[in-house]
């Protein structure tokens, strides 16, 4: 978690992302607080726990955005897709910020996450 992150539910924005994709994530969260904004993503280093799982639900449900960095290994990680489900069913506004061309990406995505791209 950077600088000016919160570690709780109530922020402007959730990052979902691949660990992989971490050093992107630290870029455009320091570019989201710059401009004022509060954000919330998962630290790679901490232990995954119930109480760290009920706070990254609480943070996609009270968010007012969600920023999904769209990558190979996003595409692929299971814990992104049920974030944006979550996300999409709390009626969470979501934004996609893509690492590669979608025409690449989409042959990774899953179904439901094809769908709910369709849908912004």
């Amino acid at each position: 978690m950077s600088d000016g992150a919160t570690h709780g539910p109530a922020c402007d924005v959730m990052i979902s992302y691949d660990f992989k994709d971490a050093a992107f994530v630290n870029y455009l969260s320091g570019a989201i607080q710059k401009a004022g904004l509060t954000v919330y993503r998962d630290d790679p280093k901490a232990p995954v726990t119930t109480e760290s799982l009920s706070r990254k639900g609480r943070a996609i449900c009270e968010s007012k955005a969600i920023v999904i960095v769209l990558s190979s290994a996003s595409a692929q990680n299971r814990q992104c897709n049920d974030e944006i489900a979550l996300a999409y069913i709390s009626n969470t506004s979501i934004f996609p910020i893509a690492l590669d061309s979608y025409p690449r990406l989409s042959m990774q995505l899953d179904f439901s996450m094809k769908l709910i791209l369709a849908k912004l």
